[in-house]
């Protein structure tokens, strides 16, 4: 059964949350950097950076690791 599996900015970890049972030949793992998210808070320009960055990371270690990946900006 093919899955669509949201992965939040603060649940980057494969070993937990949603990624601890998906199935890398069926699963689409979905990553969204929104307007609102990035400019609906006061961020730290270095926290932003950090967040966008560990996401963008972690979608290319999933491709890595076989899964399909969907990063929208």
């Amino acid at each position: 059964m093919k899955r669509i599996l949201y992965i939040g900015f603060d649940q980057l970890n494969a070993k937990y949350g949603v990624l601890k049972s998906a199935d890398v030949k069926s699963d689409v793992i979905a990553l969204i950097q929104s307007e609102p998210m990035t400019t609906g808070k006061n961020w730290h320009p270095e926290r932003l950076y950090f967040l966008i960055s560990s996401a963008r990371h972690f979608a290319q270690e999933l491709r890595e690791k076989g899964f399909k990946v969907e990063y929208i900006k």
